[in-house]
C-alpha cells in the first residue's frame, strides 16, 4: 500500500499540503500523512509543530502520533524540551503513547530531565 501511495504522488501531494496551504487543508494535510506511516512525512509533521496556529500544531502532533514508530516519538521530544508545553497535555500523551509502544525507553532521558508541567 505504501509503494502504492508513492508511486501515484499521494504523499508528496499531502507533504506539498502541509507545507504550501493555510487553514483546513493544511490541518487536514498532516493527520491523512500520518496515516500514511511514509517515514518521509516525519519531517514535514515536525515543522508543523512550530507553526503559529494552534490547530496545525495539533494537526501536526496528531499526525506524529499516527505515525506510531519511535522516530516520531523523538522528534515530538525535542520539540517539547525545546519550545515548551505549547499544545494541551492529552494529546501530547495520546501521541507519545502511539509513537513510543515499541520503545517506551525513549522517554526516559526526558522526563530524567524534564520539570514541572512538561513532566
Amino acid at each position: 500500500m505504501l509503494r502504492f501511495l508513492r508511486d501515484s504522488g499521494l504523499i508528496e501531494k499531502q507533504i506539498f499540503d502541509a507545507r504550501q496551504h493555510q487553514g483546513w487543508r493544511r490541518q487536514r494535510a498532516p493527520i491523512a500523512l500520518g496515516r500514511t506511516r511514509a517515514l518521509e512525512g516525519i519531517t514535514v509533521l515536525a515543522e508543523g509543530l512550530t507553526d503559529g496556529d494552534l490547530n496545525t500544531r495539533l494537526a501536526a502532533l496528531r499526525g506524529l502520533g499516527r505515525m506510531a514508530c519511535p522516530q516520531a516519538a523523538e522528534e515530538i521530544l525535542n520539540w517539547v524540551a525545546g519550545a515548551g508545553l505549547a499544545v494541551p497535555a492529552l494529546p501530547l500523551q495520546s501521541a507519545l503513547v502511539q509513537c513510543c509502544a515499541e520503545r517506551p525507553q525513549i522517554l526516559l532521558p526526558y522526563l530524567q530531565h524534564a520539570e514541572g508541567a512538561i513532566r
